[in-house]
């Protein structure tokens, strides 16, 4: 039996699943580019997880449209409000990598990808009660 059949469609956690499912792309996107920017190019990490964001957030943006989100109706807002998800998501994404990098003695690469799992719900949460609203996702 398929997974996603067995998941009421209608509830939270089908959403969640098909938006991150979607999201892989730009968490991809980004967790590339930090590592290229912090890991090969030696970019001090917040910087370089500022760069990564930024670009994955319109990667993101733009798949999401694609395959899970009907158009808001206003694109000027619909971006606008994604890049405030963005900024918030970055200043918590930080926030979380501070913590870990210098109370822990974390890993950056490491830090970077579990603060990406915790910024994943915020993300979500937002996107789906100011952005687009609960019943706007596509058909699967």
């Amino acid at each position: 039996m398929h997974l996603l059949s067995i998941i009421n469609k209608n509830n939270t956690l089908y959403g969640m699943l098909r938006y991150s499912i979607a999201g892989m792309s730009g968490t991809a996107a980004e967790w590339a580019l930090f590592f290229l920017l912090n890991q090969l190019a030696h970019l001090y990490y917040p910087i370089a997880a500022i760069i990564a964001l930024l670009f994955s957030t319109l990667v993101n943006w733009y798949v999401g449209r694609k395959v899970l989100f009907q158009e808001s109706g206003n694109r000027r807002r619909e971006i606008a409000l994604v890049y405030f998800a963005c900024f918030s998501g970055l200043a918590l994404n930080l926030l979380i990598m501070l913590i870990m990098i210098n109370g822990f003695g974390i890993w950056e690469m490491a830090a970077k990808m579990i603060a990406s799992v915790i910024v994943f719900g915020w993300n979500y949460f937002f996107r789906t009660r100011y952005i687009y609203g609960q019943c706007t996702h596509k058909a699967a």
